[in-house]
C-alpha cells in the first residue's frame, strides 16, 4: 500500500488595484491551469481592483466574457484574511471553514505598482509565508526604472540615456528635451508596465500631451532616448546561479495568439549572444533579482546592446514571452511553474 505524497500547498495571488489588473488575470487563468494537480494543491486569492482579497474557487471565481482573452472576477466570493505573524497559517478564508488555512507557498501573479513593486513581497515576508520572485529590495528596484537604470549605470552596464521628472518641479520644454536626448523620445511612468502610459514622442503638441498621461500613472515619469534597432529579451531562472534562456527577438509585444513578428533563438552573432547573455545575468544580480525575471534589449545597427528594463513578475498567459522563450529552451509551462515554486521553497 503506498503512501500518499503530501502536497504543498500554493496560494496564487492574482488581480490587484493596478492599471495591469486585467493582464494580472489573464496570467493567473494560465498559471493555475497549468499548474501540476499531483504536487499542488492551489488556492487562488484574487484581489479586486479596491485591494480586497477573496477566496476564488478554481471552476468558479474565473470566467471569460465575450473575449476569450479578457477574463473576470465572479461577485459574490468569500474574504480572506491575513494574521500578522501566522506563517504558513496566514491565510484565512472568511466561511469556508473546509477550506483551512495553511499554505506552503505564494505565487503572486500580479503586474504594476502594489503587485510587483515591493509592496505584496514586502506584507508576505511579514506574515513568513514564502513567496515565487524577488524579495521586497530586488522587486522595487526593477519596478522603479529610474532606480534601476542608475544601479545598470553605476555597474557599467549600457541602458538608454534618459531624463527623470517629477510631478511639481518645473517641466522642461520639448526643445530642452530634444537638445539633450534627440528626437523621437519616449516617455513613460516611473513604476508601471506593460506599456501602460507609455508614448513616443515626435512634436511639441505630443511631448504635452504625453506628459499629462503619463503623470496620471506616476509622480515621476521618464523621458528616454530612442534607440533604434532590434528588441531582444532573455529570460532568467535561478536565485543565486540564474541561468538564461535562449534570446527572443519581437517586432512588438502581445501581437496576436500566433506571435507573429516573434523570432527564436534570435539570429544573432554568437560573440553578440554571449555578450547579451552576460549583461542579462549581471544585471540580475546587481538588481536583487531572485527566483525569475526578464531582461529586455535594444541591439542597434552598430551592434550596440543597451538594456532597456529588467521586469520581475513578467507575463503569464498565452503568448508572454517568458514561459515561450523557456519552452523553447525545453522547459514546458507546468516543469517552469514547479521549477519556480521550488526556487521560492529553497531560498
Amino acid at each position: 500500500m503506498t503512501q500518499d505524497i503530501q502536497k504543498t500547498r500554493v496560494a496564487v495571488l492574482f488581480g490587484g488595484p493596478s492599471a495591469e489588473h486585467q493582464v494580472s488575470l489573464r496570467s493567473a487563468y494560465n498559471v493555475i491551469n497549468a499548474m501540476d494537480r499531483e504536487r499542488f494543491d492551489i488556492l487562488p486569492i484574487a484581489i479586486d481592483r479596491d485591494g480586497k482579497w477573496y477566496h476564488c474557487p478554481l471552476e468558479l471565481g474565473l470566467e471569460h466574457v465575450d473575449d476569450p482573452r479578457r477574463v473576470q472576477i465572479r461577485q459574490g466570493l468569500n474574504p480572506v484574511h491575513l494574521s500578522p505573524g501566522g506563517g504558513t497559517n496566514a491565510f484565512e478564508v472568511i466561511g469556508e471553514s473546509e477550506i483551512g488555512s495553511g499554505v506552503d507557498v505564494v505565487f503572486p501573479v500580479l503586474h504594476g505598482p502594489l503587485g510587483e513593486d515591493g509592496g505584496v513581497q514586502g506584507l508576505l515576508r511579514c506574515i513568513g509565508v514564502p513567496f515565487v520572485g524577488s524579495s521586497t529590495l530586488g522587486s522595487a528596484l526593477c519596478m522603479d526604472k529610474d532606480l534601476s537604470k542608475r544601479i545598470l549605470l553605476h555597474e557599467q552596464l549600457p541602458t538608454c540615456s534618459y531624463m527623470c521628472l517629477r510631478s511639481g518641479e518645473e517641466l522642461p520644454s520639448y526643445e530642452q528635451v530634444i537638445d539633450q536626448l534627440g528626437t523621437p523620445v519616449f516617455v513613460k511612468p516611473a513604476n508601471m508596465g506593460s506599456s501602460v502610459g507609455v508614448s513616443k514622442v515626435k512634436s511639441s503638441d505630443e511631448w504635452t500631451k504625453s506628459v499629462k498621461e503619463a503623470f496620471a500613472y506616476d509622480d515621476k515619469i521618464l523621458v528616454e532616448r530612442f534607440v533604434p534597432g532590434r528588441e531582444l529579451e532573455v529570460a532568467v531562472l535561478g536565485n543565486h546561479t540564474p541561468k538564461p534562456s535562449v534570446i527572443g527577438s519581437y517586432e512588438s509585444k502581445y501581437i496576436d495568439e500566433n506571435g507573429a513578428g516573434f523570432e527564436a533563438p534570435a539570429n544573432l552573432d554568437p560573440k553578440k549572444r554571449d555578450e547579451l547573455i552576460d549583461y542579462a545575468l549581471k544585471a540580475y544580480k546587481a538588481l536583487e533579482c531572485r527566483g525569475l525575471a526578464r531582461v529586455d534589449f535594444f541591439l542597434t545597427a552598430k551592434g550596440d546592446l543597451y538594456i532597456n528594463e529588467v521586469n520581475t513578475l513578467p507575463g503569464f498567459n498565452s503568448i508572454s514571452m517568458y514561459p515561450k522563450l523557456w519552452a523553447l529552451s525545453g522547459l514546458n509551462y507546468t516543469d517552469l511553474i514547479t521549477q519556480l515554486i521550488d526556487l521560492a521553497l529553497e531560498r
